[in-house]
């Protein structure tokens, strides 16, 4: 009895522990722009437009990436990810995007300097990373993110015009509390561990009557 109730203690606080953790959500796969696969080609949330090595930016200005995952409880830190080929800079002007530079939105508003110093030109490859702002929580609490970026067809160097643009994948790392985690109270572990302790005394005690009887 006193070894299943010590079970269960454990249990409560494995449960404690892994109800916040970071995951991460991946849209496309991490394969160095090898060629799309037939999965990638008949999605609908981004990844349709990644392995297309060299061809994405020349025709389109705007790229979406759709994550769908469960809701969070709460959120301490989010990071986005992109793994670009001919990305250019970004401008924090939201309304000279498309005739400037490249950027980046979530759910309609801007990420600031998303792609501040990237200049990868027409081979150059990398990715990029950045710490969402909190303000951007609350967007990514219901379990969606639209993302989109804005691509700097316009001008440039590219054919028909501008850079050539692909992508190999697209990741959203967020940490903090799914709803799928069961919550546990801050006090129940504590309060567990005081049943047990009791526990144990009183075993302990029943032990030494039983010895001296």
């Amino acid at each position: 009895m006193v070894k299943s109730f010590f079970l269960l203690v454990c249990l409560v606080f494995l449960i404690g522990a892994n109800s916040a953790a970071a995951i991460t959500f991946t849209i496309g796969d991490n394969d160095g722009f090898a060629s799309q696969s037939a999965a990638e080609a008949a999605a609908a949330n981004g990844a349709q437009f990644t392995d297309l090595s060299n061809t994405t930016g020349t025709t389109l200005t705007t790229v979406p990436v759709i994550f769908n995952f469960s809701p969070f409880l709460t959120i301490t830190n989010a990071v986005f990810s992109v793994r670009a080929l001919g990305i250019q800079s970004n401008d924090t002007d939201p309304n000279t995007l498309l005739s400037g530079e490249d950027g980046l939105t979530l759910d309609g508003v801007l990420v600031p300097e998303f792609f501040a110093g990237v200049d990868q030109g027409q081979s150059g490859v990398g990715t990029i990373s950045q710490v969402l702002d909190s303000s951007f929580f609350a967007s990514l609490a219901d379990g969606t993110a639209t993302f989109a970026i804005l691509m700097n067809s316009l001008a440039g160097t590219g054919t028909p015009f501008g850079e050539p643009v692909a992508f190999d994948f697209f990741e959203l790392t967020i940490d903090g509390t799914p709803v799928s985690a069961v919550p546990v109270p801050a006090a129940l572990p504590l309060f567990a561990t005081g049943l047990g302790i009791l526990a144990l005394l009183g075993w302990r005690r029943k032990r030494l009557i039983g010895a001296k009887a």
